[in-house]
């Protein structure tokens, strides 16, 4: 994930023989966002941020384009989904960082 690759690492979790990887990163740049994710079966995943809400919209603004539908939305938050796609392998790198554990 280009949008936090270079950021700081804060929790770098792996269990179960790699089944589950649990994953979050800090902006070191001071905006006040983290980015959680969570792995399992090597093929689930759930990714989001955290943190300052207009520095949030701001990152997400530069993401690539994702179809998505919105499961909850309220005043404050908004929750939404899309299905699962497969990245190919030389760009799924969002937990490249235990190839080093």
């Amino acid at each position: 994930m280009d949008l936090a690759r270079e950021w700081d690492i804060r929790l770098c979790a792996i269990g179960a023989d790699t089944f589950f990887k649990a994953l979050v990163r800090r902006d070191p740049k001071g905006t006040e966002v983290w980015l959680w994710a969570f792995e399992w079966n090597h093929s689930i995943r759930v990714v989001g941020f955290a943190g300052n809400e207009g520095a949030v919209l701001s990152l997400l603004a530069r993401a690539p384009d994702q179809a998505t539908a919105v499961l909850s939305e309220t005043e404050k938050e908004m929750i939404r989904f899309r299905p699962e796609v497969s990245l190919p392998e030389d760009q799924d790198d969002l937990f490249a960082t235990f190839a080093d554990w």
